[in-house]
């Protein structure tokens, strides 16, 4: 999470002139060999600001985690994410994310997508 909150001014920065506020519930389930282990519920807020060739962003707020093996909610504990996405080209971006939590989990994700345009 420290890794985390240091970050989290790099990505705030360049919204402070043109914020665009959001909010983000996601559910997620993990199924280890199809035999159902955990979920996670979130309610995030945030903040996205769009540039030239993508955008950057940060949110926060609550994350409740369900465990398979005691059929039981776990505590609930803060999460954030930071990120962004920068297109590369017309058909290609590239994005980054880096998600913590309060019990120090952390989860990134990295990638390329190519989108197609037929029009």
């Amino acid at each position: 999470m420290k890794l985390l909150l240091a970050l989290l001014p790099l990505a705030v920065a360049p919204a402070i002139s043109k914020p665009l506020p959001f909010v983000m519930v996601e559910q997620n389930s993990v199924y280890p060999n199809g035999k159902y282990n955990l979920s996670t519920l979130e309610l995030q807020f945030g903040v996205k600001n769009e540039f030239e060739k993508g955008y950057v962003y940060a949110s926060a707020g609550p994350i409740m985690t369900h465990l398979a093996l005691t059929n039981d909610f776990g505590d609930t504990e803060l999460a954030g994410t930071v990120g962004a996405d920068i297109q590369i080209n017309g058909n290609i971006s590239m994005f980054g994310e880096v998600f913590g939590t309060t019990s120090d989990t952390f989860i990134t994700k990295t990638g390329i997508v190519y989108s197609f345009n037929f029009y």
